[in-house]
């Protein structure tokens, strides 16, 4: 039987017993492979699945947006929220230096030097170091000794420069009063430096303001803008200079004419004529002047105050101090404005302690816990300390 069912025989090859044997196998294995074998096979246990392994996370795309910058989007173009603006804080050497008197006849003691502002006793914000907040004086008239502006430098590398809006100005029909606070936001209170007036009521001359997206009066072609970055920055100058730069702006607020524009004067003073900016009063013994200017950099800010000055007088005492661009702001005695804020004891509440000049007018309150009728700038210490 073994040699039969290994060997070949003569004979019929299908008849043969080995062949038989063969055919035998073969139709057990086709039986195996029909529904019955699959069943069998189905019931064995399944082979564990091998783990598959993760997908790369796929980079985010980034596309192009208007304003030159980037706009984040997922691996399927879907839009994420912008991120905030990177800060950008202009370098210049800090204090200025300081600067010879315009004319030797009605100069004082103590012209041209920038002395630090901040009373420590006073526990004001201003006077931690490093200083952000210097003055100065110049007398602008040649013979005069009563002619004075007076200048403060804040330094915009360590220091952000914002706007608030009035209860009642700009009076404006697209920003209700209820929409309105008058007050330094107070997640900004804790480092404010100082705070100064704004500009012009609307009724003279209806000079715009944005903030936030907010226009509470559109933009005057010939208005001197003061543009507020998102990204911190500070520019000035006349509106058609700026207004390609709008959407990347936080805020903006106008004021007549530039006074002084790249260094240079405005053209009325040659012609002698200053209605814009409130000329002369023969009815007032007492003018009082405001100004905000940048240096050529961007990176030093000044306010001016002008005590008995014209406009002209104004730019004349904020270039010699180092401005390249201003602009008057509010005038007459009431409404301007340079205060400081800090602590008349340490358990105190923040409030008003010192003022640029003796008997400027303000409520000890007012800016952080009394709301304000007119808009104001306020200048705030960046959290980081640099």
């Amino acid at each position: 039987m073994v040699r039969d069912a290994f060997f070949p025989v003569r004979g019929d090859p299908l008849n043969s017993r080995p062949m038989k044997s063969l055919l035998r196998i073969a139709a057990i294995a086709v039986f195996a492979a029909g529904p019955y074998g699959a069943a069998a096979c189905a019931a064995q246990p399944a082979a564990p699945e091998r783990p598959r392994a993760r997908a790369a996370p796929q980079p985010t795309a980034r596309v192009p947006v208007s304003d030159g910058g980037t706009e984040a989007t997922d691996a399927a173009g879907a839009a994420k929220p912008p991120a905030d603006p990177v800060p950008v804080r202009p370098k210049a050497a800090f204090p200025p230096a300081n600067f010879a008197p315009l004319h030797a006849q009605s100069a004082q003691e103590g012209d041209g030097i920038w002395v630090p502002m901040g009373d420590a006793a006073k526990h004001e914000n201003a006077a931690q170091e490093p200083r952000l907040l210097y003055r100065s004086v110049v007398h602008p008239h040649k013979v005069s000794r009563f002619k004075a502006v007076t200048v403060v430098a804040m330094d915009l590398s360590r220091a952000r420069l914002n706007i608030a809006e009035g209860l009642d100005e700009p009076v404006s029909d697209a920003v209700p009063k209820a929409e309105r606070t008058g007050l330094i936001p107070e997640a900004e209170r804790a480092h404010v430096l100082a705070a100064f007036n704004g500009s012009w009521q609307a009724r003279h001359g209806r000079y715009g303001m944005m903030k936030a997206g907010k226009v509470y009066l559109p933009p005057r072609q010939d208005g001197c803008t003061i543009a507020i970055y998102k990204d911190g920055r500070v520019k000035m100058g006349s509106w058609p200079v700026l207004a390609a730069e709008v959407a990347q702006m936080h805020a903006w607020r106008q004021a007549p004419g530039c006074i002084l524009e790249n260094g240079t004067l405005h053209p009325d003073f040659e012609k002698r004529d200053e209605r814009r900016w409130g000329g002369r009063d023969p009815k007032r013994k007492t003018r009082r002047r405001s100004a905000i200017a940048l240096d050529a950099t961007g990176g030093i800010l000044f306010y001016g105050f002008g005590d008995e000055t014209n406009p002209k007088e104004l730019a004349l005492g904020l270039k010699a101090a180092g401005a390249h661009h201003a602009a008057q702001l509010d005038i007459n005695y009431y409404w301007v404005r340079f205060l400081i804020f800090g602590r008349p004891k340490p358990d105190a509440p923040l409030q008003v302690t010192s003022t640029l000049i003796p008997k400027m007018e303000h409520r000890k309150r007012g800016y952080l816990h009394q709301a304000e009728p007119r808009d104001f700038f306020y200048v705030i210490r960046h959290q980081d300390g640099n």
